[in-house]
């Protein structure tokens, strides 16, 4: 199964400015060290990776977006983007569905090894709970969620949680720190559980793992659904699928340590 396609991203280009800036991903994720204490909260930022879902573009077909070449000449628009966490040091990737579906490819970024991204491929995937396991050849040694995640059965209204997610700004994908708090754990009526936060919602959001503030354990993945039934939530809430949920999907694919 061929699994990587290496693109060199610092050849990319943005609206006409050059942007080398996914070395700013490398310099990201260099920060994070085993030596730093959980109550560093930049610890929790390298087990966190762009995704990215691209198409190439025909011949002489134009862009007005943000695109990138990749080594044999390709040009690739930058069509959507997301985030997804280790679960195993080997390549395995959680995310949240949606974030990889529909496009032709997806790409993971945030290496330290000179801005260069691998091709990922969705290896299960469980639509209803907006999850999905990708799988990618890793350039480097990484920091992995060992598992379990936190059932929600266990998280409180009120508990202040941490999401690390990629924004893309002017001149290059930054990550940003996102504060929350559990706003409600309540399992409504017909709708599947889910966990809800107060906390501003960014593009690049999606598929980001959510961490308890004090203490670190992983708790959901952010999914971009905002609604229940057919009410919207409030533009300050997220919907978050709960740890049982993960380690129930990630059991039954397979990865080790989870139950």
């Amino acid at each position: 199964m061929k699994i990587q396609r290496v693109v060199t991203f610092s050849q990319l280009m943005c609206r006409g400015v050059t942007a080398a800036f996914l070395l700013l991903l490398a310099a990201e994720s260099a920060s994070v060290t085993a030596g730093l204490a959980q109550t560093d909260l930049r610890v929790y930022r390298g087990v966190n990776r762009l995704i990215v879902g691209t198409r190439q573009l025909k011949a002489n077909e134009s862009w007005s977006g943000p695109i990138f070449t990749d080594q044999a000449g390709n040009r690739h628009p930058y069509l959507k983007w997301g985030a997804g966490c280790f679960v195993t040091n080997d390549g395995l990737i959680l995310t949240a569905n949606h974030v990889v579906t529909e496009e032709e490819s997806y790409f993971v970024g945030g290496w330290t090894n000179n801005g260069i991204g691998t091709e990922a491929v969705v290896v299960a995937r469980d639509e209803k709970s907006d999850l999905a396991l990708i799988k990618v050849k890793p350039p480097q040694q990484t920091p992995w969620i060992t598992g379990p995640f936190v059932d929600s059965s266990l998280i409180t209204e009120g508990t202040d949680v941490i999401i690390w997610a990629y924004l893309f700004t002017p001149a290059a994908f930054m990550q940003f720190l996102r504060n929350g708090k559990v706003s409600n754990v309540e399992r409504l009526s017909g709708v599947d559980n889910m966990l809800y936060l107060e906390t501003t919602a960014i593009d690049g959001t999606s598929g980001s793992p959510v961490f308890v503030r004090n203490g670190g354990q992983p708790v959901g993945i952010v999914s971009s659904k905002l609604t229940v039934g057919d009410a919207r939530l409030p533009s300050g809430i997220i919907a978050v699928v709960p740890g049982e949920r993960i380690n129930a999907f990630l059991k039954g694919a397979g990865v080790p340590g989870y139950k």
